[in-house]
């Protein structure tokens, strides 16, 4: 598997995985077409609204280009976070430069 740094996920269909505390020892997975959250202000974070995943699934791999058939596809983000109290769950912005870029143009907003 590789992994993808500087994908820009937004409205991408991605596949997440993780063992949710709730479904325990189940290995659960996701997929759904990417949105975008800046819950924290600064830190904006790719979303998958309808995942049920929850508490324990952190760290997960989000899968692009995934094959179901063949198992193989690209690691593009990780489980990151999640709301107690509605599904979804958010992940990793992995597009460094592109962030940088985000972050300096929040500041000059601001």
């Amino acid at each position: 598997m590789e992994f993808e740094v500087g994908v820009d996920l937004t409205d991408q269909f991605v596949y997440g995985f993780g063992y949710s505390l709730e479904h325990n020892p189940d290995f659960r997975y996701c997929s759904d077409t990417t949105g975008f959250k800046d819950v924290t202000k600064g830190v904006p974070t790719y979303w998958l609204d309808g995942c049920g995943l929850t508490g324990g699934a952190s760290g997960g791999p989000w899968m692009c280009n995934f094959d179901q058939t063949t198992g193989k596809g690209n690691i593009c983000s990780v489980n990151s976070w999640s709301y107690t109290t509605k599904s979804g769950m958010g992940g990793t912005c992995t597009a460094f430069p592109l962030l940088l870029l985000w972050f300096h143009f929040a500041d000059l907003l601001v």
